[in-house]
């Protein structure tokens, strides 16, 4: 591995030592070799005090120059490697994953630089460079760059009209191609397309998503709960879990934020003494009382305390004599078999007092009439 390593850099080196020195300088800054920080055009033309356009004419005269030499067997080498790696791959890869797969091959110590140098002097594969959507990749022809496009067109109006994240298999599922593309290659392209990424789940979806790139406390907190604690937590400890969470726009979380933002947000639900979980996992809103209530609407006939006990347990954390005094509120009323059920009377009752003070209410300046909460 080191010795690839050497051979790689110090053929690079001797490359460059037969162009004049100015031109040596440029394609060094322009590929960032030796120390892989790439300048820019502009950065570059500052320096020697021309235009950027020149420093382009520049690159180029001096990339077809080079692309004339006859290299080792090394170089033709590299060339074939990256080509069976792009076959494999559908025909294109992102250009930094490219290069990770070609370290692992020769040797993690070669500059990354020097891969992209030789490749372009190459010149029989073709590069797209980096823009606001896509990354910059590596295709065997031209002809993949249409190809990419024409399936993240079909991906972004899926995802948009769906509005939640797929898996491969169902992104792949709902497109078409002219070329067949398995779930290797789909993956390659949402990986060049800055618009998606990928959750814990291995889901793809729209970066802006909370359930992808989550940005704000309570996102970060519904995504965290999601995919990684999946289980009711105490509003404190996931605040330190969110802390120390690798979150890209990584920033100090307040305890008392995390409480007030799961409070205010419906996708969470307060099931005891500072515990959160989910709605979606199947937890309801409301008091104990409500929850109470619910169980007892839903099983529409008397239950015994062991059996609402046992069903309020699923959605709260609180303890049996807890539920025992609530079950003595005047909207539940025991049978003489000493079970539960809701007292009808007293919600018939309390129904029509409501509807006698609505109509008692004098009409507001708009027209409309004050309505009193139940």
């Amino acid at each position: 591995m080191k010795n690839n390593s050497s051979l790689f850099i110090n053929y690079t080196k001797q490359l460059l030592s037969i162009l004049p020195q100015r031109q040596r300088e440029i394609i060094e800054k322009r590929f960032g070799l030796f120390n892989n920080k790439r300048a820019t055009l502009q950065a570059i033309g500052s320096k020697y005090h021309i235009t950027r356009e020149r420093i382009r004419q520049i690159e180029n005269e001096v990339i077809k120059n080079l692309s004339k030499v006859h290299h080792p067997k090394e170089f033709y080498q590299l060339i074939k490697t990256t080509k069976k790696f792009l076959q494999k791959n559908g025909g294109f890869c992102e250009e930094n994953l490219l290069y990770k797969n070609l370290k692992q091959k020769y040797s993690e110590d070669i500059p990354e630089a020097i891969f992209s140098l030789w490749l372009t002097i190459d010149g029989s594969l073709y590069f797209s460079k980096e823009n606001k959507i896509y990354k910059s990749f590596w295709a065997l022809s031209k002809n993949y760059d249409s190809l990419i496009k024409d399936v993240v067109k079909q991906v972004q109006e899926l995802l948009e009209k769906t509005k939640k994240p797929l898996s491969l298999e169902n992104i792949l599922a709902n497109i078409s191609s002219n070329k067949p593309i398995d779930k290797k290659t789909l993956e390659n392209i949402l990986i060049i397309c800055k618009n998606f990424d990928k959750n814990p789940l291995g889901e793809y979806g729209l970066v802006r998503w909370a359930t992808i790139r989550p940005v704000s406390t309570r996102d970060k907190g519904y995504y965290f709960m999601k995919y990684n604690v999946k289980k009711p937590i105490h509003f404190r400890q996931l605040c330190s879990l969110l802390s120390n969470y690798n979150f890209p726009n990584k920033r100090k979380i307040n305890v008392q934020t995390v409480h007030n933002e799961l409070i205010r947000d419906p996708r969470f639900v307060l099931i005891g003494h500072g515990i959160y979980a989910l709605q979606e996992w199947g937890y309801n809103k409301g008091t104990a009382k409500d929850v109470v209530y619910t169980i007892l609407q839903t099983a529409n006939k008397p239950l015994s305390f062991n059996d609402i006990v046992r069903e309020v347990k699923k959605q709260r954390l609180v303890k049996d004599n807890t539920i025992r005094f609530i079950l003595r509120d005047k909207q539940f009323q025991k049978t003489p078999d000493g079970k539960y059920t809701i007292n009808k009377a007293y919600i018939n009752t309390s129904e029509t007092d409501n509807e006698e003070a609505i109509k008692k209410q004098p009409p507001s300046s708009s027209g409309d009439y004050q309505i009193l909460s139940a």
